[in-house]
């Protein structure tokens, strides 16, 4: 009887699990209806404290600045969170420049791993656009309404072509990002 439950268990988390990805072709990370890039990485022989300071380092570094980025830092709980920006460059006829996408880092520590999440994804066209009345400010929209919008379940004033694009685009700049702190997480500490 224990083995028909656990069977069904398993057969009800896979269907939820597969509810959960997109359908776009992409092999983009949904999480209840939401983009998130997560992982868990283990760091054999580095203390919590050279991960934290690894990964302060990072968002110095790959930001430009952590005093703007880190908004909540806690050392002894061993967890950062800070807000940047990305850039998905994307050339097209009438575009030509680099959509900012304003993203949310979280990094929580322990001993000898840490855990990564980017969310709270929004993005923000390059250039103001032309209306029958004249100039607007620059649209922001939400990656998931890209997703949606190929799903065939919203609406966004982009072609579903361009939402494959920008699409692919932003998901090859997270996991560059992604490979930037897995490299900069790696790093052991300095004995100056």
């Amino acid at each position: 009887m224990k083995k028909i439950i656990l069977i069904a268990l398993l057969a009800i988390a896979s269907f939820v699990a597969k509810a959960q990805q997109d359908t776009t072709g992409f092999d983009i990370p949904m999480k209840d209806g939401r983009i998130v890039y997560e992982g868990i990485v283990e760091t054999p022989n580095l203390a919590k404290m050279d991960l934290y300071n690894n990964a302060k380092q990072w968002f110095v570094d790959y930001f430009n600045s952590s005093k703007d980025v880190i908004q909540n830092e806690d050392k002894d709980q061993g967890r950062i969170i800070g807000k940047g920006i990305i850039f998905i460059y994307r050339k097209t006829i009438s575009i030509n420049g680099a959509y900012d996408d304003r993203i949310t880092v979280q990094i929580d520590l322990k001993d000898g791993k840490y855990r990564y999440k980017i969310y709270n994804m929004t993005i923000t066209e390059p250039a103001p656009h032309h209306t029958p009345t004249g100039e607007s400010p620059p649209r922001q929209f939400l990656p998931e309404d890209m997703v949606n919008k190929l799903n065939g379940k919203g609406k966004l004033f982009l072609t579903d072509d361009q939402c494959t694009k920008l699409l692919a685009s932003e998901d090859k700049e997270v996991k560059s990002t992604i490979a930037s702190l897995q490299k900069a997480m790696s790093k052991k500490p300095d004995s100056f």
